[in-house]
């Protein structure tokens, strides 16, 4: 489990104030190997590149401009055996990088309010190499292996404060490593007594100054009071990769009998012997496993040809049969119920029981996407608004007709799909349902483009709600620096104490 915890100093006040002051603030971040990732030798090399890490921070000067890089600065160019490392069945100083994916985990959330009014990381990440899928490191993971890799970093230049001071330490007994960095805010920050309105032109404000001209578009509405939504780029049109099956789910539970999906407890939907089921849920298995299956590893897994199945099924047994298809009905729910606009939603959807040429929402034909001038053929995009809607329906409507935690049950299973709103709030105490969806640039279609879309329910320590959508184009690496951002100021100048 990744461990992450903010401790900041009390808000004094709200933004108005513009005059430079030293405020002590302390960021906590935390990485805690899972069992099967301890590998013999990886936590010894952890804890002595931590070490030389601890050395590093103990005589930064932190010059402005200065760029620092983890190879060079941290290890002095290369693994050596004075540091204590130790060879491993996976290579002579595996787990090296586990300090450097904690130094990514610390530029992402150590953050400070200057004098502008904005929160502003401390340090600025310059270049990474990603390392995904593993399972410790999550959405933070870092590459050091290949050859020419490096994570690089620099102070922020419009930091002002004291020298950052850290902490690093390693308890083998929980296999978790921590860094705890104190510096200073530079003006008081925002009270959370401030009016929602005006937590939202503070929000606002710090997405704008992250994402500047990219595509890529945020939506936070507030549950309790949608009129208080913070858009940000959030009406244009951005391909939607996986992540319409959250409104999938949605469209399922809403409408479909009650019966058939409280038949059996969802712990059991995707399973395929009836022998591991309860003896009082076989008869449900029997009768309801193909559907209920189809739901699970679309919601969960993200299964395209279950996802497909799962709308056609819809449109089979619901009052919108009378649209001319799967994906005509579909679409046609989210607008007329949902709320989305007639610019979002599928084209296609060439997987499973849609896997048909001719299953086509014909009000979408004229639909373009273009990218500089350059037509791309995405059939499916949707605005990150427009997104966030079905979470906002789910929190609502969802709760009124009893569908709610069904669907939050589904959407809250953590997988090896990495989704950003999952990996960068967790730890932090906010309970996140969501569904990720994405292309590669290498993917066939992607066209050359690298698209991450995330939308979700975010549930804050206090209860309170918000529906979310995070949709980049080509501009993925901001997600991490637009939802951490999302995240801080959800917990630290939004939630009531």
């Amino acid at each position: 489990m990744l461990l992450l915890t903010f401790v900041l100093a009390s808000p004094a006040g709200a933004l108005a104030a513009r005059q430079s002051v030293s405020i002590p603030r302390q960021t906590t971040v935390t990485l805690t190997f899972i069992e099967n990732d301890r590998y013999p030798g990886r936590l010894t090399n952890m804890a002595s590149a931590l070490r030389q890490l601890q050395a590093f921070f103990d005589v930064a000067d932190y010059t402005k401009g200065s760029e620092y890089s983890f190879i060079r600065d941290v290890l002095d160019l290369e693994i050596k055996p004075k540091a204590a490392y130790i060879d491993t069945p996976l290579g002579y100083g595996y787990g090296i990088n586990g300090a450097a994916v904690l130094l990514n985990k610390l530029a992402l959330n150590a953050a400070f309010w200057d004098v502008d009014g904005l929160e502003k990381p401390l340090f600025q990440r310059v270049s990474y190499d990603p390392l995904r899928f593993d399972r410790t490191y999550d959405v933070y993971g870092v590459n050091l292996r290949r050859p020419n890799t490096d994570f690089v970093w620099r102070i922020n230049p419009d930091y002002d404060g004291t020298r950052p001071r850290a902490t690093l330490a390693f308890d083998p007994a929980t296999s978790t490593a921590t860094i705890l960095l104190d510096y200073d805010d530079e003006i008081p920050p925002p009270s959370r007594k401030l009016s929602l309105s005006e937590k939202g032109q503070i929000l606002a404000a710090n997405l704008k100054a992250i994402i500047g001209d990219r595509r890529l578009g945020v939506s936070v509405v507030p549950i309790a009071s949608p009129a208080d939504t913070v858009d940000v780029n959030a009406r244009i049109q951005v391909p939607v990769a996986s992540a319409w099956k959250g409104g999938a789910m949605v469209y399922f539970f809403e409408n479909i009998d009650r019966a058939l999906w409280t038949s059996y407890p969802i712990q059991y939907w995707n399973l395929r012997n009836v022998l591991r089921v309860p003896k009082e849920y076989q008869s449900a298995f029997v009768q309801h496993n193909q559907i209920l299956r189809w739901v699970y590893i679309a919601g969960v897994f993200s299964g395209n040809h279950e996802a497909g199945d799962v709308i056609d099924y819809v449109w089979h047994n619901s009052k919108w049969k009378t649209a001319q298809n799967a994906v005509t009905a579909f679409n046609q729910w989210s607008r007329e119920v949902v709320g989305i606009t007639p610019q979002s939603g599928m084209h296609k959807w060439l997987a499973g029981m849609t896997e048909n040429p001719s299953i086509v929402d014909h009000s979408l034909d004229k639909r373009v996407f273009t990218d500089n001038g350059r037509v791309l053929p995405f059939d499916n995009t949707y605005s990150p608004h427009d997104l966030a809607l079905f979470y906002y329906h789910l929190a609502t409507t969802g709760k009124q007709q009893g569908y709610y935690n069904s669907v939050i049950e589904l959407l809250s299973t953590k997988t090896d799909i990495l989704s950003m709103l999952k990996g960068y709030s967790s730890g932090s105490g906010i309970v996140v349902a969501s569904k990720v969806g994405y292309f590669a640039p290498t993917s066939p279609d992607a066209f050359g483009h690298d698209v991450n879309v995330d939308g979700g329910l975010l549930t804050l320590p206090n209860g309170e709600q918000y529906a979310i959508a995070a949709m980049a184009f080509d501009a993925v690496p901001l997600q991490a620096d637009v939802l951490t951002s999302i995240f801080r100021v959800l917990l630290n100048v939004y939630m009531s104490s």
